[in-house]
């Protein structure tokens, strides 16, 4: 299973959801999972993911403290089996790098694994406080388990 989560800048949503699934893939015993994050921006590519983000991962067991953030890319179409975008707009800036409506049919909404929920994206914590990021990590950790057990009922 190859899984990419994308959000804007690639520190904060996206990195929190690349940490906290590699983590409960491990837990799980699963093997064969290619798990990466990536921002449809380029204005944080190279550094570290947001303080903030590492502060939460680390509060709750996950450690990120080695990301580097990244582009997402048209090669990141053919190279992952699932796509899941962060948020609307999100997706929207997907589609730019898109060359045809098969390639989106990769990207997934990331809210869609929690039914239910009023929410079409995840809140992107960046504009408020500490706060918003265990919100916002606890909303990743409940899609990310969803992810896993709905991946486990396919088998």
């Amino acid at each position: 299973m190859r899984i990419l989560f994308v959000c804007l800048g690639n520190i904060c949503r996206s990195p929190i959801a690349e940490g906290v699934l590699r983590k409960l893939v491990v837990e799980e015993g699963l093997s064969g999972w290619t798990i990466d994050s990536a921002g449809t921006n380029q204005w944080h590519k190279g550094g570290p993911a947001d303080p903030r983000s590492e502060a939460v991962c680390r509060e709750n067991g996950v450690d990120i403290s080695g990301h580097i953030a990244r582009r997402f890319r048209h090669s990141d179409f053919s190279a992952y089996d699932r796509i899941y975008s962060l948020a609307s707009d999100v997706t929207d800036e997907i589609a730019e790098f898109s060359k045809s409506p098969a390639e989106m049919e990769r990207v997934l909404n990331f809210m869609d694994l929690l039914p239910g929920l009023a929410l079409r994206s995840v809140p992107d914590p960046w504009y408020g406080g500490e706060e918003g990021f265990r919100d916002c990590f606890a909303l990743i950790e409940r899609g990310c388990r969803a992810l896993i057990e709905k991946t486990k009922t396919r088998k």
